[in-house]
């Protein structure tokens, strides 16, 4: 499970690690940036399409309970 996470999300933190200005600049216009500008839709499908995607690895283990695969983001610490 730990490696289907991780196969997701290192690409996405190679790149931070390497473009880090720009990693920095996407994800604060992501988060402040104006939700009617059309990149700014994009990007946050991208983020909903990899949540989904960690959700997915999650459920396939039986011990995790389905709303806690759905709602894994919501319990990470800040």
């Amino acid at each position: 499970m730990l490696d289907a996470v991780l196969a997701i999300v290192r690409p996405i933190v190679e790149c931070n690690r390497i473009q880090i200005d720009n990693g920095r600049t996407y994800l604060r216009e992501m988060v402040f940036g104006d939700p009617e500008e059309p990149r700014h839709g994009a990007a946050l499908a991208i983020v909903a399409q990899t949540e989904e995607a960690v959700a997915a690895v999650l459920r396939r283990d039986e011990r995790v309970a389905e709303g806690d695969a759905a709602n894994w983001h919501t319990s990470c610490p800040p």
